[in-house]
């Protein structure tokens, strides 16, 4: 049940995307992954913020469980604290949906 629903979230939408080598482990595959505490993973509270440009808003649910997110094998987030890195990339407009 919880490895169908990570297929839903990585693998699926990749493949429907065309996005090959992302959303799967695999030998030249982008490194791409999310280390999640299963047993800590949860809800946190939902607060209001007004960070999109001028000053609109939106609601934020904070969560729980999620250990690191690793983007193109460096690590972005750790903890819950951004880590500075920036290693994504804009795909350009043929690659996605339409």
């Amino acid at each position: 049940m919880f490895e169908e629903a990570v297929a839903r979230l990585t693998s699926v939408p990749a493949a429907v995307h065309g996005l090959t080598g992302r959303g799967v482990i695999q030998v030249g595959a982008a490194a791409d992954l999310l280390l999640i505490d299963r047993q800590g993973l949860g809800v946190g509270d939902t607060r209001f913020v007004s960070d999109f440009p001028a000053g609109t808003g939106r609601l934020v649910i904070d969560a729980h469980g999620y250990e690191a997110s690793i983007v193109n094998g460096e690590v972005l987030l750790q903890g819950g604290v951004h880590t500075g890195a920036l290693p994504g990339q804009v795909l350009p407009p043929e690659r996605g949906p339409g």
